[in-house]
């Protein structure tokens, strides 16, 4: 028997690992709840659609601009509904986004998992399914899409320095385009890891996309609340003095997020599958 956390509770002790490895098939009907092990958790979509944080603070505004369990593009395996996504905005400033000084804690290791749909192909766009970084500073954290290229980046404790960046080898290691989609950054002690997984054609569990996950060197402490100079974090779109202009967010019912979840650690099971 499967037991979950309740709401804003810690994980149980002695009873992880139940998060849906490969051969987990779970029915893909109402979701069920957070994750064991996880630091925060958010569903869109589902019977406790909400922009607050199920587990710990890591809460969103800005509700004008998701449309919670939404069934444009339906969801992923466990979940029959997501959040629309409205689009950008015009400075990523109105973007569905945490308050100022409200971020994962990016000064270790941890693995943030957003689990998202994006009806434009990679070829025709320049996307972040999410972003943390403070809008005036140039650094930021992120995993995107550049009309096909696919990077990661990073920044220090003031978002104005980098730790380390890295990019995908060809085939580009990307989401697909109409599938929904799981993107991972983790880091693991120096080094920073990007997967992304697509929904299995059973519609019940997740695999690898086309491409290979690809790492780089990340040396130096990230931001956390504690020190995140007005960091947040931000959905479709880039939090930081080059996104001033609404760049890299994808316009309006294009991109729905059915879920978001955050490790304190460096976590490498399969994505989450209630």
């Amino acid at each position: 028997m499967l037991i979950y956390p309740t709401i804003k509770m810690g994980p149980l002790l002695g009873l992880q690992g139940s998060g849906g490895g490969l051969g987990y098939l779970a029915p893909k009907g109402s979701a069920g709840g957070p994750p064991a092990g996880a630091a925060s958790f958010l569903a869109f979509g589902g019977a406790t659609a909400s922009l607050s944080d199920q587990i710990g603070s890591l809460d969103f505004g800005n509700s004008g601009q998701i449309t919670l369990s939404s069934s444009t593009h339906g969801g992923p395996p466990g979940f029959t509904n997501s959040g629309l996504i409205a689009g950008g905005t015009g400075n990523n400033t109105g973007n569905v986004r945490t308050a100022a000084d409200n971020i994962p804690d990016l000064s270790g290791d941890f693995t943030i998992d957003c689990c998202c749909y994006n009806s434009s192909a990679p070829s025709s766009n320049s996307w972040m399914p999410w972003s943390i970084g403070n809008y005036t500073g140039g650094g930021s954290w992120y995993v995107y899409n550049s009309a096909g290229n696919v990077r990661f980046d990073t920044s220090d404790t003031s978002f104005s320095g980098r730790l380390g960046e890295a990019g995908s080898s060809d085939p580009q290691h990307n989401y697909v385009q109409n599938k929904w989609c799981v993107s991972r950054l983790r880091r693991s002690g120096n080094t920073t890891h990007v997967n992304w997984y697509e929904e299995h054609a059973n519609g019940l569990t997740w695999q690898n996309a086309p491409g290979s996950s690809f790492s780089g060197t990340t040396n130096g402490t990230g931001p956390n609340i504690a020190n995140s100079s007005d960091g947040r974090m931000i959905l479709n779109g880039w939090a930081a003095s080059h996104g001033a202009g609404g760049g890299y967010s994808v316009g309006s019912s294009q991109v729905s997020v059915a879920w978001i979840v955050v490790y304190a650690s460096s976590f490498t099971g399969t994505p989450y599958v209630p």
